[in-house]
């Protein structure tokens, strides 16, 4: 618990404990990146992703998988590329220098999460549009800057400031979410990106 930054009344252990001691099973091919409030210590065992559990799969700092299904004897696939934690200026071009316990003593428990510049790069080396879907916790920036592509997103962008009125000064400068993630959007062009952080629906 004490790699994982949350405030202390979270630091207990959920629902996932079962899955990760194999005592339960996901219905479902699961698949996950990282976000901000994860027990970090944990997941840099798997920095370059790999299976958490039976049926669920953590995909690392930052990868493309593969993801395919047999069905009636025909073979259909999906190509899910995704990356883990938040964006951070002053991490960025970092390295990753972290070291173990992961604890806050070192203030590694935060920055840990942060994405560094590599991980992005490397991504954007990947096939254009060969993904079919983006997974990653913080927004890109673009997802709120397709007004002009799109007449309806204005619409959501709108709607979106109603909601939650203190996005509306980062949302306008351009700043709401992860700029390098946007970077990643116009290299890929995936024609699917799901996020999360932001704790409230949006689509563009």
């Amino acid at each position: 618990m004490d790699a994982l930054s949350c405030p202390p009344k979270y630091k207990r252990l959920g629902s996932f404990a079962p899955y990760y001691e194999g005592k339960d099973k996901a219905p479902y091919m699961t698949v996950f990146v990282g976000g901000n409030h994860e027990a970090s210590n944990y997941l840099r065992e798997l920095h370059y992703g790999g299976w958490v559990a039976p049926n669920i799969y953590f995909m690392g700092v930052s990868s493309v998988i593969n993801v395919t299904k047999k069905k009636n004897g025909e073979e259909t696939s999906l190509r899910i590329g995704g990356i883990s934690g938040i964006e951070k200026f002053f991490d960025y071009k970092r390295g990753y220098y972290e070291k173990y316990p992961f604890d806050r003593s070192s203030g590694a428990e935060k920055s840990m999460y942060h994405i560094r510049e590599f991980e992005v790069e490397k991504l954007k080396l990947y096939p254009q549009s060969k993904v079919d879907i983006f997974v990653s916790h913080e927004w890109p920036t673009a997802a709120t800057r397709f007004q002009d592509l799109c007449p309806k997103s204005h619409q959501n962008v709108k709607n979106l400031l109603k909601i939650k009125p203190y996005f509306t000064q980062e949302a306008n400068e351009g700043r709401l979410g992860a700029k390098s993630f946007s970077e990643i959007v116009k290299t890929l062009k995936p024609r699917y990106w799901f996020s999360a952080h932001l704790h409230c629906f949006f689509s563009s």
